[in-house]
């Protein structure tokens, strides 16, 4: 969270509504902040934002809602790395697809070893590939 300013200076500015000039230009930069993160956001993503008054609550609400779509898409970008199979595609585009998948998860900032792309690479090959599996794994 920001470091807001205090609102009053003292308990008698506080009696008379006095703001702070801190607190006064924090706020001016915040609307103005605010009013750009509102006028910059998807259709999507607005929804998420109804009823925020303040930037930063924006920003958090925005952060939560696209972390939890990010943990969403590295569940299901390593269940398919564990599940993909060769099937009829050739050893080529099999292999692209895993590093595709490889290539994302490191995109999104939850990279795999290199093992675990091998792993996935000969867990996913059909059983005419077992001897040359066995040979790498021996």
């Amino acid at each position: 969270n920001p470091q807001i300013p205090a609102k009053y200076d003292s308990k008698s500015d506080r009696q008379l509504d006095k703001v702070s000039e801190a607190y006064d230009k924090w706020l001016a930069q915040d609307q103005m902040l605010f009013t750009w993160l509102l006028s910059t956001q998807a259709e999507s993503v607005l929804p998420r934002t109804v009823g925020c008054r303040h930037a930063f609550h924006v920003w958090e609400q925005i952060h939560k809602y696209f972390n939890a779509h990010l943990k969403a898409k590295v569940r299901q970008l390593r269940s398919e790395l564990k599940t993909v199979k060769k099937g009829t595609k050739s050893i080529t585009k099999f292999v692209l697809r895993v590093r595709e998948i490889a290539d994302t998860l490191i995109s999104i900032g939850d990279p795999i070893t290199e093992q675990d792309q091998i792993d996935s690479i000969l867990e996913g090959l059909p059983e005419e590939y077992n001897p040359f599996v066995m040979m790498i794994y021996g």
